[in-house]
């Protein structure tokens, strides 16, 4: 079988004048609004549509209600977007006045699917129940249910869990599940479990080696539109879509089977590492917080980030208390990274760097990482590369903290991360002395 990352697109839109761009700003249809539930069309002209659900995170910050757009348009594909703003994963009396709507609207096309992480995820497959014309499903990295007992051991979802009523006991019934395609991202244990009870339930989840939770950003950072080729390919419904589907387009060596106990047993191991969020330190003896009065800037912004701006998010690693939490947080890049610009050109005799210790998998993203100093911004250089799997803390009282054999000089420091990944760190503290002269 050819490799198909680098098959083309088979998709192409009817309407042969719209670009891609003109869709992009085409303004949505509203099907449906109410306080709880939102619902929006995009017809592209093509006669294969998807129902697209959000996830929790774009719900609740309601920057990106429409997810999986752009590759959606670049597939070719007309699209309905659903929200469920109050984050209670369709448990509301209207979910099925809604999810008629819905089938009324697909009907309307040729072939119809639907798609959805996390939260959007698990209402992709919920949704597959009410709808005799949805007929294939991907679900990235879903939730089994979140209703306890189920959702206990999860602490992301079981405030929700225990605190609405329930209509769903669970999301893992669907007339299709030979059809339906699950996909987590091999490195959050809350996940693996989540995949273990699909798995109870008769499903096949595939766990993607290296990914987060945030499996479709992981996946969008890798080269080659991989993201675009997958929704492509998936909901080309001129092709059968058999069992192998997610093993052939992956190859086998990018995706794996987790050791479940191991990792649960060192996330509790971790959690119980974090602390009451402690007061900056004072500078070491005769040394400056030469941070204090430094501008920061990082390479991207995550939709849900703190800042507005990529220059206001990174601030905050120089400005809070020490926590367990993120302050900065970029986008999914290659290499991303965090600099703080010293105003002048400093002696720099100590970084020290805290990590966000909330959950270990987070933790894990920054254990590779570089130093890198400049004068002037353009040229860089290395000092310091930390090539090593092991996870320093942060408020855990273990940061890392790096040490030059001498003072180096330096105006800018950027750290880097050496991964594809999101990067985002809790507090960094540079010490040293200004250069008078």
């Amino acid at each position: 079988m050819d490799n198909p990352h680098n098959m083309l697109l088979h998709h192409t839109s009817p309407k042969n004048n719209v670009s891609i761009s003109q869709l992009m700003n085409q303004n949505l249809d509203v099907l449906y609004r109410s306080e709880n539930i939102h619902v929006a069309l995009l017809d592209t002209g093509s006669r294969d549509i998807v129902v697209s659900f959000t996830s929790a995170g774009g719900a609740a910050h309601e920057r990106n209600l429409h997810e999986f757009k752009a590759s959606l348009i670049a597939a070719g594909l007309s699209a309905v977007f659903v929200t469920d703003k109050k984050l209670r994963w369709f448990n509301h009396e209207e979910s099925v006045e809604v999810f008629n709507l819905l089938e009324k609207t697909v009907s309307q096309y040729r072939n119809a699917g639907a798609l959805g992480s996390s939260m959007g995820g698990s209402a992709a497959l919920l949704f597959s129940n009410f709808s005799s014309h949805i007929s294939r499903v991907l679900s990235f990295a879903p939730q089994f249910s979140i209703e306890p007992p189920f959702i206990d051991f999860d602490h992301r979802y079981n405030d929700i869990g225990n605190n609405i009523k329930h209509y769903w006991p669970n999301f893992a019934v669907t007339p299709i599940k030979s059809q339906c395609h699950i996909l987590y991202g091999a490195t959050e244990w809350r996940d693996l479990i989540h995949g273990a009870m699909f798995s109870a339930a008769n499903f096949n989840p595939f766990y993607l080696k290296g990914a987060p939770h945030e499996v479709p950003a992981y996946i969008k950072g890798l080269e080659g539109q991989v993201l675009i080729k997958l929704i492509d390919q998936f909901f080309d419904f001129s092709r059968d879509l058999d069992s192998h589907f997610m093993r052939n387009f992956f190859e086998v060596t990018m995706l794996e089977t987790p050791r479940l106990p191991l990792l649960e047993t060192e996330e509790a191991i971790w959690r119980e590492k974090i602390r009451t969020p402690l007061p900056l330190p004072s500078a070491p003896g005769g040394l400056e917080c030469l941070s204090d009065e430094a501008s920061a800037d990082q390479s991207s912004i995550w939709q849900h980030a703190r800042g507005a701006t990529t220059a206001e998010d990174a601030q905050l690693a120089l400005t809070g208390s020490i926590g367990a939490d993120y302050s900065f947080h970029t986008d999914f890049e290659t290499s991303p990274w965090w600099q703080a610009d010293l105003m002048n050109i400093c002696e720099v005799h100590e970084i020290v760097v805290y990590n966000r210790i909330d959950q270990i998998g987070f933790a894990r993203l920054a254990a590779k990482l570089t130093i890198e100093i400049s004068v002037d911004a353009t040229s860089w250089d290395s000092v310091f590369q930390k090539r090593d799997d092991l996870i320093f803390g942060g408020a855990d009282g273990r940061p890392l903290v790096w040490h030059p054999a001498t003072a180096i000089g330096a105006r800018w420091i950027r750290i880097r991360a050496m991964q594809p990944c999101y990067f985002h760190l809790n507090q960094i503290r540079i010490y040293g002395r200004p250069i008078t002269s």
